[in-house]
């Protein structure tokens, strides 16, 4: 909702009659604010001390003008000038503790002002409110089908990447138990079983020559769509059948590791299996 130039006016009179009431009462100059009118949500307005700004909700100053202008840019003003007549208090004082910023000070300076020194407002905040849309999340369930975990769309990458733990705790057992967690989509839609990059790759039995010239009857996967980990390829490519050597050469020439790379790849596959 837009503020009118004529509410604004009424506002920067209000103020400016502030500062004049200040100025006289404590014998020096205040300089006028910086004004928002960018507040949203149930607060009506909030002032800053660093930037000397106040901030007011346009929303509830449009539907409440009258009562807005004695109560709440009022009060957010005279937490600027508490600010700056009571630097220790805004300090925590003497001992550190928390400022009190509708303490007496801060009330005294409301009767100073002319205006209420009740904290909170008691406006109808319904068409101001922050309208949050819950974004849906994306359902796996277990092996067994009696465990299942609803994931953000952070945690869904790493678990189609497979960087994210697969030791979900649900209903008394857990994924090692029940074998690999299994995509079925967005919550709130028709769940059925979706097949992920990860479990495409059908198996091909070749051989494969180590690199003491020994040839090995192993079982190569293709490799994975892209947009997989490193980790995740070696980890379709794993077989538990298949010796050390082979696996770190596989590794090598299938998902390009370095030496290093691949043997830390094994023993990190090697000790989930």
């Amino acid at each position: 909702m837009k503020v009118t130039r004529e509410v604004k006016a009424r506002v920067k009179a209000t103020l400016e009659k502030c500062i004049v009431t200040a100025n006289a009462h404590y014998g020096r100059t205040f300089k006028y604010p910086t004004v928002l009118y960018t507040k949203r949500g149930r607060t009506a307005g909030t002032a800053n001390d660093s930037t000397y700004t106040v901030n007011f909700n346009a929303v509830l100053l449009m539907e409440n003008v009258e009562d807005f202008l004695k109560r709440t840019v009022i009060h957010e003003m005279a937490h600027l000038i508490d600010g700056i007549v009571s630097p220790e208090a805004k300090a925590g004082g003497r001992w550190g503790r928390k400022r009190d910023i509708h303490g007496p000070r801060w009330k005294g300076i409301m009767k100073l002002l002319g205006g209420p020194t009740s904290r909170c407002h008691s406006y109808d905040t319904t068409n101001s409110k922050i309208k949050r849309t819950k974004k849906p999340k994306h359902v796996w369930k277990c092996g067994c089908g009696n465990g299942s975990v609803k994931l953000t769309a952070a945690a869904h990458k790493k678990q189609l990447n497979a960087t994210g733990t697969y030791g979900y705790y649900q209903r008394g057992h857990t994924v090692r138990q029940c074998g690999k967690y299994s995509y079925f989509g967005l919550e709130g839609a028709t769940l059925q079983p979706m097949a992920l990059a990860a479990d495409q790759p059908k198996p091909i039995p070749t051989t494969l020559t180590g690199m003491s010239g020994t040839v090995y009857d192993v079982v190569r996967v293709p490799k994975p769509a892209t947009g997989l980990t490193k980790l995740a390829r070696c980890r379709a490519l794993f077989d538990s059948n298949v010796c050390r050597a082979t696996h770190i050469q596989v590794f090598i020439d299938e998902v390009g590791c370095t030496p290093a790379g691949a043997a830390t790849y094994y023993a990190k596959i090697n000790k989930e299996v």
